[in-house]
């Protein structure tokens, strides 16, 4: 991706301002009208700004300032949290080589839609702790409409398959059932579980052009929102889960001392949740048996793991329990792979991967290693 802008002092004194947005249209008027300001190279982008700047600036007109940088695509952050501790041990604001201070963190400041990965947060996991249900519960996957709208349910794949547990529904990602519990449960109630995990943007009365917007509706159970998440608070929320139930508002520092030394503030933001007896040891393991993936948004991919800390030693480091990883992700899965590293006996972390331009959201595992050479 391209991010440009142009300043130019004209002929006659005044100054004009030129950016990436304006050289789109230009050239999706004079020569494609899909051009998108993607390319293959550098060098094919300087070729078409410079171009672009032949065509708009005139003899006599001066540059006065021009910015230019590149960004890989597809986009994507990352978030690393211990669980136990919420210490933030690794975090990804972008692809690509950090050139400027104060840019875009994706990690923290984009928001994007979360698709299925709200149904274990809104539906299930507080289902599970306040009516008592259990994995081994069934519901009928069948044809239903949404209460306010009555517009029909739609499941990612073709049709209904009757009666499920609600291991399997979240096993297929089954939007009807995932619907239905959250009547059950209320969604008054998952949106109160979804503040107390964190996502501050979730709301129940915003007002955007006269129009007012509550996220307490059924359209929240498959992670139709207002606003979106940050790959921060869902890593938290994941870690949550793997927590026992107590969620950790995210720590990027522990104390804040005078110019002393003395200590003038301590960190300490912690939540009990769900309750650890009931929602971790079940959530918790049927989340490692999601082979599929959890829903559908985009063709972009999110990857979300969460760590239960009792896993025995396994394979090294990452287990990806999807196989679909298209050749455009092969770039983010390495840099993943880079970042943790393959011989770590530290505790598990909780992780979310999110795409920029979409979410495609799966559930997987992220399993401790032990040191087996070290062992031996």
């Amino acid at each position: 991706g391209l991010d440009w802008a142009l300043t130019v002092e004209k002929a006659d004194g005044t100054t004009q301002n030129y950016s990436k947005e304006m050289m789109r249209l230009y050239f999706r008027d004079h020569e494609d009208d899909q051009f998108d300001l993607l390319f293959d190279s550098e060098e094919e982008a300087q070729s078409y700004v410079d171009k672009y700047k032949a065509a708009v600036v005139a003899e006599g007109d001066k540059i006065v300032a021009e910015r230019m940088s590149f960004s890989p695509q597809p986009q994507s952050s990352m978030v690393i949290i211990d669980q136990h501790t919420g210490y933030v041990k690794a975090i990804v604001g972008g692809r690509g080589k950090k050139t400027a201070s104060l840019t875009l963190n994706r990690a923290t400041d984009t928001y994007r839609q979360p698709g299925s990965t709200f149904k274990p947060l809104a539906v299930y996991g507080p289902a599970i702790n306040d009516l008592s249900l259990t994995l081994a519960d069934t519901y009928v996957d069948q044809a239903i409409t949404y209460e306010d709208t009555h517009r029909p349910v739609k499941n990612a794949y073709s049709g209904y398959r009757g009666t499920m547990t609600i291991r399997d529904a979240i096993k297929v990602s089954c939007n009807t059932i995932a619907i239905q519990a959250f009547r059950d449960l209320t969604p008054r109630v998952g949106y109160n579980y979804l503040k107390r995990l964190g996502f501050e943007e979730v709301t129940d009365h915003k007002v955007i052009n006269g129009q007012v917007f509550d996220d307490a509706r059924e359209p929240t159970a498959l992670g139709g929102i207002t606003t979106g998440v940050s790959t921060l608070e869902l890593t938290a929320a994941y870690a949550a889960i793997a927590n026992k139930g107590t969620y950790i508002k995210p720590v990027f520092y522990t104390k804040v001392l005078d110019q002393d030394g003395n200590e003038i503030g301590i960190i300490n933001d912690n939540q009990h949740v769900f309750t650890s007896d009931v929602l971790y040891p079940g959530m918790t393991f049927r989340l490692h048996e999601v082979s599929s993936p959890s829903g559908y948004v985009s063709h972009e991919t999110d990857i979300v793991y969460t760590v239960p800390e009792s896993y025995p030693e396994q394979i090294p480091c990452i287990q990806f329990r999807y196989a679909k990883i298209t050749e455009a992700k092969a770039p983010v899965i390495k840099e993943v792979k880079e970042i943790i590293p393959e011989d770590s006996s530290t505790f598990p972390y909780a992780v979310v991967i999110g795409g920029i331009s979409g979410v495609f959201a799966f559930i997987g595992i992220v399993i401790r290693r032990i040191q087996k050479a070290k062992q031996k």
